[in-house]
């Protein structure tokens, strides 16, 4: 017969303030997010007098369809998805390449490679030394500014250099005796022995590279080659007044409904990727946190 846990006064109460002071705290965090996506969703006369609360106002597309066909929109999230992308792709190759490396411990001068790695994450040259660089070397105004100046984050290489640490050594040594190449391991059996932890870090890039603002500010002038927290910049800046009316909308819309659906589209795909990369995510973690 089992037992029955007889839980102390002490207990259920500790408990129970547990409960309710993180039921309290989620709804802080939840309240603003259902407000904006009532906002984005509601009727122009709710919006404009102050109405919505947490629920759409008599519910209209409308706001989502005008913000769909205006080309600044369109252009800015065209080059979000590219940067996303090709962005999360190279710094996950690049980082996997260094992580590699210096999980060999047996190799020359790789403490003081580490030491190279590690010393970035308590000092950097600063914002203007790092501007000149990049337009020493010519990527403003390129879609290489995205992507060279945040090509290797030091503190995911070594979250990954601590997975590939707790990897068992006979497999690659194993497929050293048969011939196998440094670069021929680390595809065949170190990355697939890694997924874990790649998803980990690819995840980390993708939402750094999707809300970019900083380096759009510094190394882009060029308003083609905005991304999409710039659009919402210039669109939040905005009044009413300077506002145009996009060609094909039938209707006029609140620029606050306009704002509110701009900042729902923006932050809808990250919340639809994290799901497929969750299952990895604790584990990623915690396995690459473990070995140094």
């Amino acid at each position: 017969m089992a037992k029955i846990r007889r839980h102390s006064v002490g207990s259920v109460l500790f408990s129970g303030w547990n409960i309710t002071f993180l039921s309290l705290f989620s709804l802080t965090i939840l309240y603003p997010f259902a407000h904006v996506v009532a906002s984005a969703l509601s009727d122009n006369a709710a919006v404009l007098g102050g109405r919505v609360t947490f629920y759409p106002i008599r519910p209209t597309l409308e706001a989502l369809r005008q913000l769909m066909i205006n080309r600044g929109y369109r252009s800015a999230m065209g080059n979000t998805i590219f940067t996303t992308i090709v962005g999360t792709v190279l710094n996950v190759i690049v980082t996997s390449m260094l992580a590699y490396v210096l999980a060999k411990k047996e190799l020359p001068l790789v403490r003081q490679l580490n030491f190279l790695v590690v010393f970035p994450m308590f000092f950097s040259g600063g914002m203007i030394p790092t501007y000149l660089i990049v337009r020493n070397l010519g990527i403003i105004n390129t879609y290489w500014a995205y992507f060279l100046p945040s090509l290797i984050s030091p503190f995911y290489c070594l979250l990954l250099r601590n997975f590939f640490a707790s990897l068992p050594k006979e497999l690659e040594e194993s497929a050293i005796l048969d011939g196998a190449t440094n670069a021929r391991i680390l595809m065949t059996i170190i990355i697939p022995l890694s997924k874990a932890a790649i998803a980990t870090i690819a995840l980390f890039y993708a939402v750094e590279h999707w809300n970019v603002f900083l380096q759009a500010i510094m190394y882009i002038t060029n308003r083609s080659l905005w991304t999409l927290q710039m659009f919402l910049r210039e669109l939040i800046a905005q009044s009413d007044m300077s506002f145009e009316k996009p060609e094909g909308a039938d209707q006029f819309v609140a620029l606050e409904s306009l704002r509110m659906a701009a900042i729902l589209v923006s932050v809808l795909p990250i919340l639809c990727v994290y799901p497929f990369v969750q299952k990895y995510f604790v584990q990623g973690v915690m396995v690459g946190s473990v070995k140094g």
